[in-house]
């Protein structure tokens, strides 16, 4: 069906491993909501942010990625699955001015995601474009990241201290 059609696949392989939690949801958001574009990806990421219960949810692709952590880590997708995961989260919480879910992801980031070493090695080092001089080169999702320039575009000092008290910064 079309809940397992992302393209990323972190979300695909959690909804497939904890498929009888997600997709009842998912279905209710898909038919309370029109979206563009990935729905899929779209309706996943607006679920783990307007969910009380995200942090269930959080732990769920934590889950998926500790039973694969040997197999995903031969694939570059996987890893830019996970950078792109992470900034669709933090993005998401920021546009819908959720300050509470914004902490949440980052301290899921924190205590789960970078103090669990099988995804360690995943995240360690982020590939990103590097527009500037052309070529790819290795960042930190805790620089530049465009959910807090975007939590800056809108004022909203709550999100940007939250992200201060993460450690994130904005390189000029």
């Amino acid at each position: 069906d079309q809940i397992f059609e992302s393209e990323n696949i972190l979300i695909k392989g959690t909804l497939q491993l904890h498929q009888e939690y997600f997709v009842p949801k998912l279905d209710n958001i898909a038919r309370q909501t029109y979206i563009q574009g990935n729905k899929v990806d779209t309706i996943f990421v607006k679920l783990l942010i307007e969910d009380p219960d995200e942090n269930i949810h959080l732990n769920y692709i934590k889950d998926y990625i500790t039973e694969r952590a040997s197999e995903l880590q031969k694939q570059s997708k996987a890893l830019n699955d996970l950078r792109d995961l992470e900034e669709k989260l933090l993005l998401e919480a920021v546009e819908s001015e959720n300050s509470d879910s914004l902490q949440k992801v980052l301290t899921w980031y924190l205590n789960e995601v970078d103090d669990n070493k099988d995804m360690q090695r995943l995240i360690r080092i982020w590939q990103k474009f590097d527009e500037s001089s052309g070529s790819n080169s290795m960042t930190d999702i805790k620089i530049n990241s465009t959910a807090m320039i975007r939590a800056c575009e809108k004022d909203n000092f709550e999100m940007i201290l939250i992200f201060f008290k993460f450690e994130f910064k904005i390189d000029a």
